[in-house]
């Protein structure tokens, strides 16, 4: 059983404003490139194209917020490898310029770059996949420490339990604290002992234990 506390809300919070933070330096730095460098062509600029991509920058953001989530790239799992979380952010990032260029093409109001798009979506996933690296680093590094950890009850004291108890104890990374188990066979006292872990009481009374 988990109990969570204030602390994966937090570092969720806080790993989001980060993403969109990143996500809105690479749309500027995409239109930066597409307009004021000679690097992707010249452009017929009137002056007001900076306003008419500022006014879309909300929409980007939003975009880009729903489908990770949707990707679930904003819960908070434990034991999910970085290269899963690694696929899900291309993925992620790759529907949201879908999504864009789909928006763009369908507003008649305004001429929107695809390169601008195109370019923000490479420069966003570099700088999303470097910070993501250094967000799972930390958040293992924590969970070590006890920040974020999630109260764990066993049910049970069986060999199956034993293996689970000696995984959960080689990978503190995984933020799982164990506290106690459950268990009312024969013998249960002593495999408790035997792992290190005091008895909490019988199975039917877990209601009233948790």
């Amino acid at each position: 059983m988990f109990k969570r506390d204030n602390f994966g809300r937090l570092f969720m919070f806080g790993m989001t404003a980060v993403d969109l933070a990143l996500v809105l330096a690479g749309y500027a730095a995409g239109w930066w490139l597409r307009f004021r460098t000679p690097w992707l062509g010249a452009w017929r600029s009137p002056d007001d194209l900076p306003r008419a991509y500022v006014l879309a920058a909300p929409v980007v953001l939003a975009v880009f917020w729903v489908v990770f989530k949707f990707h679930g790239l904003y819960r908070l799992r434990r034991g999910v490898s970085p290269v899963d979380g690694f696929s899900s952010l291309v993925r992620g990032v790759l529907v949201s310029l879908v999504t864009l260029s789909a928006l763009a093409f369908f507003d008649r109001t305004f001429h929107y770059s695809i390169k601008v798009f195109l370019v923000a979506g490479a420069l966003s996933l570099g700088l999303l996949l470097l910070w993501r690296t250094f967000a799972h680093w930390l958040r293992v590094r924590l969970r070590r420490k006890g920040y974020g950890a999630a109260r764990t009850l066993l049910v049970g004291s069986g060999p199956l339990a034993a293996k689970l108890v000696a995984k959960i104890r080689a990978y503190p990374g995984t933020g799982l604290r164990l506290v106690g188990l459950v268990d009312d066979g024969r013998g249960a006292a002593g495999r408790a002992a035997r792992m290190r872990l005091p008895l909490l009481g019988p199975i039917p009374q877990l209601g009233r234990i948790v």
